[in-house]
């Protein structure tokens, strides 16, 4: 799991990972997919678990946006 400290709560960096995929258009099933991950609870919005770090990793680069983005809010896409 990644650290609990950041910049960003984990809701905004579900909403970003939210946002991403949504403009891929795909359902959180295909996001899954694309980035070689299991689905789990965390997709659902319910915040009792987190990504981890090597989550946020492949699922930004499935989405074709940085890890600093998905989880800061910082880099190119800010």
């Amino acid at each position: 799991m990644l650290k609990a400290a950041g910049k960003d709560s984990w809701s905004q960096v579900f909403k970003r990972i939210s946002a991403a995929r949504i403009g891929k258009g795909w359902t959180w099933d295909e996001l899954a997919k694309k980035a070689g991950i299991r689905v789990k609870s965390w997709m659902t919005g319910i915040p009792a678990t987190h990504p981890t770090d090597a989550e946020v990793r492949k699922i930004a680069a499935a989405v074709g946006t940085t890890y600093e983005w998905l989880r800061y809010g910082e880099g190119p896409d800010a």
